[in-house]
């Protein structure tokens, strides 16, 4: 599991860019362990890959990117743990996590 330390203040933001494998079928999902209002965190797509030249290589996917934002609201730690998985095999482990602590100060 990858982990990451993030420092932000009230009204600051920070993006992560999370590869996609929506092609097969997998979808990040996100889970908040902290006390409400410490941050607010939203997810986007990302526009699709360019179309290559007709001949020239085949891109690397054709998935969607996705753009977790992370905004700082007031002071405190959050956690954030992200699970790359098909929503239909939840017997089986995510095929990607990663956890975030992030510190909120003033």
């Amino acid at each position: 599991m990858e982990a990451h330390k993030i420092n932000l203040r009230p009204g600051n933001t920070h993006q992560l860019k999370l590869g996609g494998l929506g092609s097969a079928g997998y979808t990040w999902e996100y889970a908040i362990e902290a006390e409400a209002g410490i941050v607010a965190l939203s997810m986007e797509s990302l526009p699709p890959p360019v179309c290559p030249q007709p001949g020239g290589p085949a891109p690397d996917s054709y998935s969607i990117e996705r753009l977790l934002i992370i905004t700082a609201l007031t002071p405190g730690v959050a956690r954030v743990r992200l699970s790359l998985r098909r929503p239909w095999e939840r017997g089986k482990p995510p095929l990607r996590e990663m956890c975030m602590e992030i510190t909120v100060v003033q």
